[in-house]
């Protein structure tokens, strides 16, 4: 048998030397979006997801929402959570936050009042993450936020304040960095906290969300935080699932899955929950309901489901965009 060998050409010989042989020079950065049909469709898909993204949150009262909007609002609320084995135990919130217009909007005046939070998550994170905020007793606190940069790509924030518990106050500080891209049809998210109290030292939070359109109903997001605290061993990661949905102007529904690890002595999952919330306005506008069923798999109990729910009344009376 007669093997034919294939010789490349002079010119490709040619063209891989000149390749190999010219210098590099250095690339100007990619533009971020073009004028052609596919970078208005990127476009417009990212804006369809932050829009969505936006709404929700500040529906639910999500933290991605309170923590950076800056108009005057007045809430009023009221709640109960029931868990089997735990009775009934009830909470309330209020919270005024004034905008300041005369300082450019970039200054946030909020003063908030509320009774003992409930224990949801039947894990040692929630009861640290109490203590520090001072939400496992009666509080009372007060803190201007100030804004050195807004808008839907970056946001970075100072926050200085005072919290008072059983008649014992601390003061703090909080500066929070958000940076958000857009991957085609998905939202990247990181926001870092670091907070520093004067009875309880520092403490972190590092958190990067993921989130996108299912269909044109259901918003999905995932979250991977850590949070760090300077007076605790080891630190206390969550990855957690939610999928949101906007039923119309006045209801929205959302099905969270939230997994709890602790990493001291060992990494393990110290509580599982999975949850459904539906919240909707009724009466007026300014009158919302939740109701939110849950199911909790502590470790503590062989991660045997225990039942709960929880309702909750809230007036709000805000600042009409």
């Amino acid at each position: 048998m007669v093997r034919i060998h294939r010789v490349p050409s002079l010119v490709t010989l040619l063209t891989l030397g000149i390749l190999l042989q010219a210098p590099c020079r250095a690339e100007e950065p990619l533009p971020e979006s073009g004028d052609t049909a596919v970078d208005a469709v990127q476009q417009l898909v990212s804006a369809r997801v932050a829009d969505t993204a936006a709404w929700i949150d500040s529906f639910f009262g999500h933290d991605n929402f309170e923590s950076e909007a800056n108009t005057t609002r007045l809430s009023l609320g009221v709640s109960s959570f029931t868990e089997q084995g735990e009775g009934t135990d009830f909470r309330v919130r209020n919270s005024l936050r004034l905008n300041l217009p005369y300082l450019e909007d970039r200054v946030r005046l909020t003063v908030s009042q509320s009774t003992q939070d409930f224990d949801t998550t039947d894990t040692d994170w929630e009861d640290i993450e109490e203590d520090i905020r001072g939400t496992n007793d009666s509080s009372l606190g007060a803190a201007l936020t100030f804004y050195f940069r807004r808008s839907d790509r970056r946001n970075l924030s100072l926050s200085a304040g005072v919290r008072s518990r059983d008649g014992s106050a601390a003061f703090y500080l909080q500066p929070r960095y958000r940076h958000t891209w857009r991957l085609g049809s998905w939202d990247l998210r990181f926001v870092q906290r670091v907070s520093w109290y004067t009875d309880t030292l520092w403490d972190a939070r590092s958190e990067l969300q993921l989130e996108r359109l299912l269909g044109s109903q259901w918003l999905f997001r995932t979250t991977a935080l850590v949070d760090w605290y300077e007076d605790e061993n080891g630190v206390f990661p969550q990855l957690n699932f939610s999928w949101q949905r906007r039923i119309d102007e006045r209801r929205a529904l959302a099905i969270s899955w939230n997994n709890f690890f602790e990493t001291y002595p060992n990494t393990v999952l110290e509580s599982s929950r999975i949850r459904l919330r539906y919240r909707q306005q009724v009466w007026r506008r300014w009158l919302w309901f939740s109701v939110a069923p849950q199911v909790v798999f502590p470790r503590d109990s062989d991660y045997d489901g225990v039942p709960a729910i929880m309702f909750e009344m809230e007036a709000r009376f805000q600042q009409r965009p």
